[in-house]
């Protein structure tokens, strides 16, 4: 007649633990996953990065595009600090850049307001930030860019991520271009 015991493997004492070559094969199968996760990692924190450059360069072409539009000057304020950027349009009644107020997006209702190391974009900072020396970039009516101080943008503006994703803008014409690094 069968037993439970004569069916069942022979399971060895409850104190048996793994073998040594288990335990090698599972850090080594440990091991060759990590080899191959890791690139995709960091294509991951390189895509965020090309995102929120992306998303910048989009931001500084819809305010050049819409000051030219309502022939009132936009801004774009970077607050490096903060690590966030968000679009400003001038008062026509009251000119200059320390009156503007923060634009709202038609699509959404919620202001143009860009976060760094947050969500979408987790992780992504800014590593340089210099529009003739000030953070802000604004563009006049004829979309010229404009420095910190409200003068003609006299050297290439440039916004650069820390992973090298870059956004720069030509003084005179106030063209705006993204460069992957």
């Amino acid at each position: 007649m069968l037993t439970p015991r004569s069916i069942l493997p022979f399971r060895g004492s409850v104190a048996d633990g793994f073998t040594l070559v288990e335990l090698i094969a599972v850090v080594a199968l440990v091991g060759i996953l990590s080899v191959i996760a890791l690139p995709s990692f960091l294509h991951l924190r390189s895509a965020r990065d090309g995102a929120a450059a992306q998303q910048l360069y989009n931001d500084l072409i819809f305010a050049r595009q819409r000051a030219v539009a309502i022939g009132v000057p936009h801004w774009v304020a970077i607050d490096t600090q903060a690590q966030q950027w968000v679009l400003l349009m001038e008062s026509a009644s009251d000119p200059g850049k320390t009156n503007a107020s923060a634009l709202d997006d038609p699509a959404t209702g919620r202001s143009f307001v860009q976060t760094l190391d947050t969500e979408d974009f987790s992780g992504v900072t800014f590593a340089e930030v210099n529009f003739d020396g000030g953070p802000d970039i604004g563009f006049d009516a004829a979309g010229r860019p404009l420095n910190d101080s409200e003068n003609p943008l006299s050297q290439e503006g440039v916004a650069r991520f820390v992973r090298g994703h870059t956004v720069t803008i030509t003084p005179g014409t106030g063209l705006v271009s993204y460069l992957l690094p």
